[in-house]
C-alpha cells in the first residue's frame, strides 16, 4: 500500500493536464481526448503519462451529481470542476472516467452505500452524518452556506414596529421603576425639609420627586427644585452618576432602533432573520438542518432550479444552500429582484465520496492533495467560480 501510495505521488507530480469544458482564457485553446475544449488551464505539452497504467487497486464505476458549476449536464457539452478534477485523476492514475449519473447527491449516495458505485463525483459536503456512512477524500474545496433572498422594501409598519417591540416595551418599563423609585427616595429624604414642594401625600410628593429625577437625568435643571437636605443630595449626587450611564445606553438603544427601522429593505441577509420564514433548499443538502435551527419553515426540493423558481414565484422568502452554487446560478440566469448575502455560514469540505473500507481511497486521497499542491485545483475553481473571497477569521 506504502508503494502505491509512493507511486501515484510521483505520477501527480509531473505536468498539468488538460482540464476539459471551463470557460477558456483568452489565446488559451487546446483540444482534450474527447474533442471537447479545454478550460484555460495551463498544460505541460508533454504529457507523458496519459497512458499510463492504473497504480494498485482501482475502482470500476464511478458515479456524478452534483450542481453548477461543479456538475453539468451530459447534454450540456459542458464540464464543471468536480467533473474537471475527476478526468485529471483519472488520467495520472489510468483509473476510469464517470460511468454514471446521479439527480441529486443523495441518491448518488445511496447508491454508493448499495454498491452500485465505488465512487462519488462532485460537490459532495462532507459531514458527520455523511462520513458514518461513506469514506471521503481530502477536501478539494471548502464551501459554506449561503442566503438568497428577495429585496423586499420596507413598509411603514415594518419601519415602527421594533418601536412596539416586546424589548423596548420592557426597557422604558424598567426607566419608568428606576425614575419612580429615585422619586419616592426624594420624597422621603426632602419631605420635611420642603413641605411646601414636596407635599406630604405620597402620591403627589413622590411625582415632584420624579420630576426633579428627570431634570436631572436629562440636565436640564430648571432650578424649580433642589434638595437641601444632605441625604437629598447625596441621592441626587447619585442619581446624576447613574443617570449618565443609563441616558447613555438609552440613546444608544435608541440609535440601533433607528438604524435597523430607517434602512429601505427588509431583505434576509442574515441566518437570525430566517426565524419564522419559508426557506427552499435542495433535499439531503446540509443546508436543511441549518435553517431549521433558525427556525425556519423549509421545503426541499430535487434541484437548485427548482428552489429558485420557487423563491421567484413568492412562494418562499429565500433559498439557503452552498454559496458557491447560488452565486453561480444568479451569475447564469435573469433572477430579477434577488441578492445573494455576502454572509457565509458552516463551512464544509467537497470531496469524493468512496466505500468504506476501498483500498484505493488513499491513493486517491494522495492524487487530490497533488491536484491542490500543483495548483490545479485552484486554476480550475478560478476558473468557473472565481478568486477565493477573503472572509474575516
Amino acid at each position: 500500500m506504502l508503494a502505491s501510495i509512493a507511486l501515484s505521488l510521483a505520477i501527480a507530480g509531473g505536468a498539468v493536464a488538460r482540464a476539459q469544458g471551463a470557460p477558456l482564457d483568452a489565446g488559451a485553446s487546446t483540444t482534450g481526448s474527447g474533442g471537447d475544449a479545454a478550460v484555460g488551464v495551463p498544460t505541460d505539452a508533454a504529457g507523458a503519462d496519459a497512458g499510463e497504467p492504473p497504480v494498485g487497486p482501482a475502482p470500476k464505476r464511478v458515479g456524478l451529481a452534483g450542481s453548477e458549476p461543479f456538475v453539468f449536464s451530459a447534454d450540456s457539452g459542458e464540464r464543471g470542476v468536480a467533473q474537471q478534477l475527476w478526468s485529471e485523476v483519472a488520467r495520472r492514475l489510468g483509473w476510469p472516467e464517470v460511468t454514471d449519473r446521479f439527480d441529486n447527491v443523495s441518491a448518488g449516495l445511496e447508491a454508493l452505500e448499495a454498491g452500485t458505485i465505488d465512487v462519488l463525483v462532485g460537490p459532495v459536503s462532507i459531514t458527520a452524518e455523511r462520513a458514518a456512512r461513506v469514506q471521503f477524500s481530502q477536501p478539494f474545496y471548502v464551501s459554506h452556506l449561503g442566503i438568497a433572498a428577495k429585496v423586499i422594501e420596507a413598509t411603514l409598519w415594518q419601519r415602527i414596529r421594533p418601536l412596539f417591540s416586546k424589548g423596548f416595551f420592557t426597557a422604558v418599563g424598567l426607566l419608568l421603576l428606576v425614575l419612580a423609585t429615585v422619586g419616592l427616595l426624594f420624597w422621603l429624604t426632602e419631605r420635611r425639609a420642603q413641605p411646601e414642594t414636596f407635599s406630604k401625600y405620597p402620591i403627589r410628593g413622590v411625582g415632584t420627586g420624579i420630576w426633579l429625577a428627570v431634570v436631572t437625568m436629562t440636565t436640564v435643571g430648571y432650578g424649580d427644585l433642589a434638595p437641601k437636605t444632605v441625604a437629598g443630595r447625596v441621592v441626587a449626587g447619585s442619581w446624576m452618576v447613574i443617570s449618565l450611564i443609563s441616558a447613555t445606553s438609552l440613546v444608544a438603544g435608541i440609535a440601533s432602533v433607528l438604524a435597523i427601522t430607517g434602512g429601505s429593505s427588509f431583505t434576509i441577509t442574515r441566518a437570525a432573520q430566517l426565524d419564522g420564514h419559508k426557506v427552499a433548499t435542495v433535499a439531503g443538502s446540509p443546508a436543511v438542518a441549518f435553517a431549521q435551527g433558525y427556525d425556519a419553515r423549509v421545503e426541499t426540493f430535487p434541484t437548485l432550479a427548482q428552489a429558485f423558481e420557487q423563491l421567484e414565484d413568492g412562494a418562499v422568502d429565500a433559498v439557503v444552500y452552498d454559496q458557491p452554487q447560488l452565486r453561480y446560478y444568479m451569475k447564469t440566469h435573469t433572477v430579477q429582484h434577488v441578492v445573494v448575502s455576502e454572509n457565509g455560514y458552516k463551512p464544509q469540505g467537497y470531496g469524493f465520496a468512496t466505500r468504506r473500507g476501498a483500498a484505493f481511497a488513499p491513493t486517491l486521497s494522495a492524487a487530490v492533495l497533488a491536484l491542490r499542491e500543483d495548483g490545479f485545483t485552484r486554476r480550475t475553481l478560478d476558473a468557473w467560480i472565481g478568486p477565493e473571497p477573503e472572509r474575516a477569521p
